[in-house]
Formats: C-alpha cells, sequence, structure tokens
C-alpha cells in the first residue's frame, strides 16, 4: 500500500465528545476488530513485547473471510506493524440496486470512524468496488474519510492503478470470481483509464462469501 503524507489522526478531545463530525452511533453493530502481528518465539520467550508503532487500518466486506487471514500473514514479518478491521455489510456483487447500495460512502464513513477510534495511521478500502462502479468513487471515499477522521486513506483499487504507472503496465489479464456484467464493467472502466484487457475469466459468482470457495486449482486453472 502506497500511503500519501497527510494529517495523523487526530488525538480525540477531552471528556466524551468527538472531534469528528458526523453521526458516529449511525451503526452500532458493527464491531472493531484488531489483529496483532504474532511476535516471533524468541521475544515471547524473553517476556517482552514490541509496541507496534504503526497501525494499519482496513475497511472490510463483511462476508469476506479471506481478507483478514491474508493480511495478517503479510505483515508476519513486521512486528512493528498491527492491522485493524472494521466491516460493513456487503453480502452480494451484482449491479442490483441493492447490490450497489451497500457501497454508500455514509456507510463505509461509519465503519472508517470506528477505525478512527483505534487512532489508525491510515484507513484502507480493501475491496474493490471502484473496479466497477468507477476510479472517482475510491477518490472521493478517501478524501471523505480524511475529511472526516483526519486520517490520510487509500484504497486497494487506486492502489492497483498507481501500480500499473509505476511499471508502465498498459495490458493486463483480468481473473476474477464476478458474474459477467461486473466483469464487463470493471474492463470498461481500465480501458478508460488506458489499460487494455487482453484476455480475461470469471467465475459467475454473485454471493460475496462464495468467493472464498474458489480452490488454488481452480484460480491457477482461470490464470
Amino acid at each position: 500500500i502506497a500511503l500519501d503524507s497527510g494529517p495523523r489522526g487526530r488525538e480525540p478531545d477531552q471528556g466524551s465528545s468527538r472531534s469528528y463530525s458526523g453521526n458516529t452511533h449511525a451503526f452500532p453493530g458493527v464491531r472493531l476488530r484488531s489483529l496483532r502481528t504474532t511476535l516471533s518465539s524468541s521475544q515471547r520467550h524473553l517476556g517482552f513485547a514490541m509496541q507496534p508503532c504503526v497501525r494499519l487500518g482496513m475497511l472490510t466486506p463483511s462476508s469476506n473471510t479471506t481478507l483478514e487471514p491474508v493480511c495478517v500473514q503479510m505483515l508476519a514479518e513486521l512486528p512493528e506493524v498491527s492491522v485493524h478491521f472494521a466491516r460493513f455489510r456487503v453480502v452480494e456483487i451484482s449491479l442490483a440496486d441493492e447490490a450497489l447500495g451497500q457501497f454508500d460512502i455514509a456507510v463505509q464513513l461509519s465503519a472508517a470512524e470506528l477505525l478512527a477510534d483505534a487512532r489508525c495511521d491510515v484507513i484502507c478500502w480493501n475491496g474493490t468496488s471502484a473496479s466497477w462502479l468507477g476510479l472517482q468513487r475510491d477518490r472521493l471515499l478517501c478524501e471523505a474519510i480524511t475529511r472526516r477522521t483526519g486520517i490520510p486513506a487509500c484504497s486497494s483499487v487506486l492502489a492497483l492503478v498507481e501500480a500499473f504507472k509505476t511499471k508502465a503496465i498498459t495490458r493486463y489479464g483480468l481473473v476474477s470470481p464476478y458474474v459477467p456484467e461486473i466483469q464487463a464493467r470493471i474492463v470498461e472502466n481500465f480501458n478508460s483509464q488506458g489499460y487494455a484487457c487482453v484476455a480475461e475469466r470469471h467465475a459467475d459468482i454473485r454471493t460475496n462469501y462464495e468467493f472464498a470457495s474458489l480452490d488454488d486449482d481452480t484460480i491457477r486453472a482461470m490464470v
């Protein structure tokens, strides 16, 4: 994740009031989950714990069962970094109105505010919705998160586009679990940014939870 320079999370005001604007109790059912990287055996043997100095906040689709363990594995060798998750409801990926409404910015902001409570150093929308809704959606979301919380924000889709630019990539192959109409939107959106899809495969799955059912052999065959 490329972190742009920007304001760090604000210290909360003294007292019971929050310094952030907006309704911070709009979605009380959302719970912040914190997963610390595991200390090495030598650290445990010596009886001390290194306090994480960088906190990464991840906005997570509620039915995604892969994102959290993968993030923790990626950071396993970085005990100075911790990763924290706040979920919001996502159960179906399609172009139906109800499915599109899952990515309302107000809903995502409510989850982001819970990550702000943990004083994360950055908040990332770790999902791919902007690939079919348009990159501008993630740009607006990141701006809104920073405006609301004072914390720099990024997204996985914007990071992917940044990687394409850095590596001068203009052609790519696309493998996804999505239905045909979502896949077509992704190809169209990236084409508008100058990135040509030269080959694609998709698993034609609508239910977000079922994406994790694709095994390694199936994904290798699609690739």
